[in-house]
């Protein structure tokens, strides 16, 4: 692994009044002033845009009829937030929660991604009357074109990509279609404009927003930074019984990287698990205002979420085993979770840098997930569509499934082709920043620019440590007390190599800070001995 050490040379005069840990971040992530004062306003702009309108007057209009609407949502955790706002949106606004609202969302396992044709024309002879898709809807064409034609209203709120036109009757409220301060907002963020604009935006709508927007990774950037800024006040605030109820200690605070380890995985487990657990009672559970019942279900959601990660460490274990010394990891197994796949890909692809694919056996299907760090892993697998009888994702991830008579020459296929690439040398960016940066003080002002995340990184530093004493923890880390580097004293690390560094006098570390009763740490992320 290269290091990309980065150095501040030249101060932009518009963080000379900042300290030292401040200024070396956000000369990084800014480069004017009206950008620093825009992260730092994070205005809640109310949408104006025709397409909003247009979902505000399909609401009213089922109201105005008596309608009765089915949500249609996804099983991860910005389809789970977005549903549960819809439905009490609706509620707010004065639909019978028993008569007139409905709601359902697929098994990730047995019926895959959006609503269906099957799932549409069942809720259509329940009575239903209208429809809301939201986390999906811009490419389920079969269940689309079933409501245009018998003429049932269709909103759509989703955020995934349209590739191809929709019908004119169907309303979409999309972020291609809005402003530009409100591009990038998942389905969560979607619905709180919707919310917003119509005069509902409370402090439960606006945390279940932030929740599905940290957990849908999107760009923390202008309408997005407003929605989570505002949610994780709101929860600092008094967090609803049904978001503490799924922690295992009362935390100091609420912040994005409690949100993204400890709550999203909570709600992705269920939808992961689809073979045991049903994701659709989360949305009851997240509606649910009943004390004992909260705390009866947010034990079994918790003890579920314990089970993914025991699942999740032993496929990891075999999938180690399983790998091999060719560039592109293709790891297969029948005995693979395949709500798992790709939480294994991703964590060998971060192990080895190299592009990995984990597979498992779905009936005559063969069907997995691919990740990857520094590779374009989904154009590289565009080269063989031939083989897939489905296929999708971006550049870091995607997903395909094979017949399984074809999986052996797809393995051998993407392997010739795979060893006439030449791969670039994994790097890390880090900042490399001065002894004296490191204080609490400094590590303060720097905090008050939170939330950070995709688009405004808590970015890597760099530095070079003389270990004082070493201690273990519970055989799945190890902790160096270390020589002080300003108000930095210790350095902790979770990587499957732990047992190997251990011993090591002075080595350069690539991490994270943080901040931990009143003292600051580098959790690291790679790590190499010096040789003194």
């Amino acid at each position: 692994m290269k290091i990309n050490e980065l150095m501040m040379r030249d101060v932009p005069d518009f963080l000379l009044s900042y300290g030292l840990l401040t200024q070396s971040f956000l000369s990084q992530l800014v480069t004017s002033n009206e950008e620093l004062k825009e992260i730092q306003k994070s205005e809640d702009k109310l949408s104006e845009d025709k397409a909003l309108k247009d979902a505000i007057e399909f609401i009213e209009k089922a109201k105005e009829s008596n309608g009765k609407i089915m949500i249609c949502g996804d099983y991860d955790c910005d389809g789970i937030t977005s549903t549960t706002m819809l439905h009490y949106l609706l509620e707010k606004i004065g639909f019978d929660k028993e008569e007139s609202i409905g709601f359902y969302i697929p098994n990730r396992l047995k019926e895959g991604y959006g609503a269906s044709k099957e799932v549409v024309e069942a809720a259509v002879k329940k009575g239903y009357t209208h429809f809301i898709f939201v986390d999906n809807g811009v490419k389920t064409v079969e269940a689309n074109d079933y409501l245009v034609k018998h003429q049932i209203p269709l909103l759509i709120i989703d955020h995934h990509t349209i590739e191809n036109p929709l019908d004119e009757s169907i309303i979409c409220l999309h972020p291609d279609v809005l402003d530009p301060y409100f591009e990038g907002l998942c389905g969560a963020g979607l619905v709180y404009i919707l919310a917003k604009a119509m005069k509902h935006d409370d402090d439960f709508i606006s945390i279940l927003a932030a929740i599905g927007t940290i957990g849908d990774m999107m760009n923390l950037r202008k309408q997005n930074r407003a929605i989570v800024k505002k949610g994780l006040y709101y929860l600092n605030q008094k967090a609803p019984l049904v978001i503490s109820s799924l922690l295992k200690r009362k935390p100091i605070v609420y912040d994005e990287t409690l949100i993204s380890f400890q709550i999203v995985p909570v709600f992705n487990a269920v939808g992961r698990m689809s073979d045991i657990a049903n994701v659709n009672q989360v949305v009851k559970y997240l509606l649910l205002d009943n004390e004992a019942a909260i705390k009866q279900f947010s034990i079994e959601m918790i003890k579920l979420n314990d089970q993914r990660k025991t699942l999740s460490k032993e496929m990891g274990n075999l999938a180690s085993n399983l790998m091999t010394e060719h560039p592109f990891q293709v790891i297969y197994d029948e005995s693979f979770h395949e709500g798992l796949v790709g939480i294994i890909a991703g964590q060998i692809a971060r192990a080895t840098s190299k592009p990995t694919l984990v597979l498992t056996q779905n009936g005559n299907q063969i069907k997995g997930s691919a990740r990857s760090q520094h590779f374009d892993v989904y154009s590289f697998l565009s080269q063989f569509k031939e083989y897939y009888t489905a296929f999708g994702g971006h550049q870091n991830a995607c997903a395909l499934s094979i017949p399984i008579e074809q999986f052996s020459q797809f393995r051998k296929h993407v392997n010739q082709v795979m060893s006439e690439v030449v791969l670039d040398e994994p790097s890390i960016d880090a900042l490399n920043i001065p002894g004296e940066g490191f204080s609490v003080s400094n590590f303060d002002e720097l905090m008050a620019f939170s939330p950070f995340g995709q688009g405004f990184e808590m970015m890597d530093v760099v530095l070079e440590v003389k270990v004082i004493k070493e201690t273990p923890l519970n055989n799945s880390g190890v902790k160096w007390h270390i020589e002080p580097i300003g108000d930095l004293l210790e350095v902790v690390y979770f990587g499957s190599n732990h047992n190997l560094l251990m011993g090591i006098d002075q080595m350069k570390v690539v991490g994270k800070l943080q901040k931990f009763r009143n003292q600051l740490s580098l959790n690291a992320t790679y790590i190499e001995q010096t040789i003194l």
